[in-house]
């Protein structure tokens, strides 16, 4: 879906939840950087985040008790394209590349833009 929205360009949102500003590493904050010199807006988040976490992308920090803290998600909306990915931990405590979600792709334009919607109204406003 990144990939997707890299090559969409400037017309296209893209907002990820991270669960934790932890997961929201090097790596990770290179490829969100060049996102977000690409698409018209792109957000990050997760909790301990910052309101701006890199440049071009806008962060915001959830609370612990917010249900986002538990999943992962990626939104993409543009003109020609609308894709979600959502994953729910499923709460193993081993190493990271060990936990289990139980996940969904999505295509379907309106179930997409609600997903995308209810990330958005919790991103930093300027």
């Amino acid at each position: 879906i990144e990939e997707q929205a890299r090559t969409e360009g400037d017309s296209v949102v893209l907002l990820s939840a991270f669960q934790d500003s932890r997961f929201f590493g090097p790596r990770v904050r290179r490829r969100y950087r060049r996102l977000g010199e690409h698409c018209a807006l792109v957000g990050a988040l997760g909790v301990g985040l910052a309101t701006t976490p890199e440049p071009g992308v806008r962060g915001a920090s959830l609370a612990l008790t917010d249900p986002l803290c538990g999943e992962w998600a990626v939104c993409l909306v543009g003109p020609y394209i609308t894709a979600a990915f959502a994953g729910k931990d499923l709460g193993d405590s081993g190493p990271d590349d060990e936990r289990r979600f139980d996940f969904v792709i999505s295509h379907d334009r309106d179930l997409v833009i609600a997903a995308t919607h209810s990330m958005m109204t919790r991103l930093a406003v300027d």
